[in-house]
């Protein structure tokens, strides 16, 4: 019986994503025409992702515990258990924003176009494709735009809440260089919504994500690399082990 239910929640879910998708795409459509319509268009997704969780019955339980400046641009580094992880970046974040993605969403009817005019897809396994990505990234950077990265460089633990180690270089790079400050954001329960893993099921479980604090990198050179990467990992591992606990 639980498992007909599963079923039927996950095939109700699809057709409310896609359903709100196709409802949506004329105005995304529109907005990732300028560069300038950039704000509108992820107005868009974060309408798209809200409505999403309402028709599922998702309660979005996001914990915002830092008010960006719409004037300073970010880095953004969060843990990546699920495909659902992407949502985060919408219901957590109100900055400008591109997401360093994997190439395979770009590929992806209709979405992917969307995708690739707005943010940023790379071959994580073609070393040329990821200093492109990164050359993207700093020209964004420069014009005020955030960068969201998971720098675990993908979906490459399996076994929540413990994080893929280590983290990949070039967010913190990017983050040394322009002297921005990172934002960590830990997924708490995104694993336990989408699971990565067969059979593909939903589950109705809260939304729940932190936005953390900044981690100011003024003053920064290159030599505080491993430094900050492991700043980064503690507050983000940190929320999700208490988070765990409080589940046990």
């Amino acid at each position: 019986m639980k498992n007909t239910f599963t079923l039927c929640y996950t095939v109700w879910s699809a057709f409310c994503v896609f359903t709100l998708f196709l409802l949506l795409f004329p105005l995304m459509f529109l907005f990732v025409q300028r560069e300038e319509w950039r704000v509108y268009y992820l107005r868009v997704n974060t309408l798209w992702c809200k409505a999403f969780f309402y028709l599922v019955g998702i309660k979005n339980e996001a914990d915002i515990r830092f008010k960006e400046d719409f004037k300073q641009p970010y880095i953004y580094c969060s843990n990546h258990f699920s495909t659902l992880d992407n949502f985060t970046f919408h219901l957590c974040v109100k900055n400008r924003l591109a997401i360093i993605g994997d190439a395979k969403i770009g590929e992806l009817p209709l979405f992917g176009y969307l995708f690739r005019k707005m943010h940023i897809c790379i071959d994580r396994k073609n070393q040329a494709s990821k200093n492109k990505g990164m050359f993207s990234a700093a020209k964004l950077l420069k014009k005020g735009i955030s960068i969201g990265f998971a720098p675990e460089g993908g979906i490459r633990s399996f076994e929540p809440p413990k994080i893929h180690q280590p983290f990949q270089d070039g967010a913190f790079i990017l983050a040394i260089r322009f002297q921005v400050p990172i934002l960590p954001i830990s997924n708490l329960s995104n694993h336990l919504i989408l699971p990565e893993k067969n059979p593909f099921r939903l589950h109705r479980y809260p939304f729940r994500a932190i936005l953390h604090p900044p981690i100011e990198t003024k003053g920064m050179t290159i030599n505080d690399l491993e430094k900050l990467k492991k700043m980064t990992f503690d507050v983000i591992q940190n929320a999700l082990l208490a988070e765990a606990n409080t589940i046990q």
